[in-house]
């Protein structure tokens, strides 16, 4: 959990109401999605149903992500912040419901990282579904980056039901991945509550298969390494302590195939700080020859330090090459994770070997990357078809074909030959 000084702002609303129209968001490029350039504005976003009528788009920034200036009136150091959204029914029509912006300024003299807490209020009616874009923009910075949210009020059981909040602070999390020990608070407002029936999972995965393999995935086994139940006194909360490493799914009805999925990895995740979190990723593009000899050096970071010197022709290179991988793997981690580390995914697999596509279509159940320019000889597309999934509606499954076989491996010949040259 983030132990940054957390601070907490209740904003006022500029809301924008009236409907309009613009190009429907399935025709667009979405590639600004998975985009993480240097110095960009690395915010968090979730969406909360307080009642059938009621939601919140919740939000938060690290300060470490914005840019400070002196107030000449009274030499406080402020940042500005914007945000603001598009409400559009679906990815096929190009109606925008509702709009709002909300500007922020936050000061910060001590120049102490801490987390910007914001929310606005949404008026949603059940039942719904629909797609928030939103845009957060840092006015001294002149930065700017936008992110798709879909919100799913369909039913009172899925995840966006439920509040994860600190327990210390009862500020929201925004995230859904954890670390043994973590302790958080969950909240649910629908209806009284005096039983919460929780499901738990702990499974190994094994890394996705290449892109031109044949092999078909193995079946997801379903049923619970456990089950028990947690009584709610105060009808609307109750707290829960990670006590192993895995994952567990919250239902308000034990007969329900919906609720909310709290994930715990390894400590570091989502980032990448110790070389036994190294040791995994380098997979992709390693021989089984020298996988084998990673695990069974003893001394790990030698091992590790030793198969990218073999790969890069000087030092500064191996250090530049460890720094642009083991980013996308981080990167992978906090755009794809589901019920397994984002960077074990299909889409974590192209991520991390081709990098940020240049073209992304994106619609309810499918999603289109296209590497290079888009209708032309050279270019390369990868089809994703979302998975049903009762723990996670992140869960896409790659279109394998043998097509990608001398691309995939071109492309590990160039991390192999220190020709990835981008740079965070």
């Amino acid at each position: 959990m983030n132990k940054l000084k957390v601070f907490f702002l209740f904003l006022s609303l500029i809301a924008l109401y009236g409907c309009s129209s613009t190009k429907k968001l399935s025709s667009r490029n979405l590639s600004f999605i998975y985009q993480n350039e240097k110095n960009s504005i690395r915010a968090n976003f979730g969406v909360y149903h307080k009642d059938a009528v009621n939601s919140e788009l919740q939000f938060s920034i690290n300060s470490t992500d914005l840019l400070y200036a002196k107030n000449l009136e009274n030499n406080d150091f402020v940042a500005k912040v914007g945000v603001s959204y598009m409400l559009m029914k679906s990815y096929d029509e190009n109606t925008i419901v509702d709009s709002a912006t909300i500007w922020l300024t936050d000061t910060n003299n001590e120049k102490l990282p801490k987390i910007i807490y914001g929310k606005v209020p949404l008026k949603i009616a059940y039942p719904n579904k629909s797609i928030l874009v939103v845009t957060v923009k840092d006015a001294i910075k002149k930065k700017e980056e936008q992110r798709l949210v879909v919100v799913n009020k369909s039913d009172f059981v899925n995840h966006q039901n439920f509040m994860v909040y600190d327990t210390k602070t009862n500020l929201p999390i925004l995230n859904r991945y954890f670390t043994k020990g973590d302790a958080v608070g969950l909240k649910y407002q629908y209806k009284s509550l005096h039983k919460i029936y929780v499901e738990y999972f702990n499974r190994e995965f094994d890394l996705p298969a290449p892109p031109f393999s044949n092999q078909n995935p193995k079946k997801f086994d379903y049923s619970p390494d456990s089950t028990f139940t947690i009584e709610v006194e105060d009808s609307s909360s109750f707290e829960f302590k990670m006590a192993n490493k895995g994952f567990y799914i919250f239902k308000t009805l034990k007969s329900a195939r919906d609720g909310i999925t709290l994930f715990c990895f390894d400590d570091n995740f989502p980032n990448v700080k110790t070389p036994e979190d190294m040791i995994e990723p380098i997979r992709y593009i390693s021989s089984n020859k020298e996988y084998q000899t990673i695990l069974e050096t003893e001394n790990t970071k030698q091992a590790i330090d030793n198969f990218w010197l073999d790969i890069a022709e000087t030092p500064n290179e191996a250090r530049v090459l460890i720094k642009n991988y083991y980013h996308r793997i981080e990167e992978c981690n906090r755009y794809f994770s589901s019920y397994l580390p984002g960077w074990k995914t299909d889409r974590g697999m192209i991520f991390t070997i081709f990098g940020p596509p240049n073209v992304i279509y994106k619609d309810d159940i499918t999603e289109t990357w296209i590497f290079g320019d888009e209708n032309t000889p050279l270019s390369l597309t990868f089809y994703f078809l979302k998975v049903d999934n009762p723990f996670t509606d992140n869960d896409f499954r790659l279109t394998r074909s043998p097509i990608f076989k001398n691309p995939w491996y071109g492309m590990v010949d160039r991390w192999r030959k220190g020709k990835i040259v981008d740079q965070y």
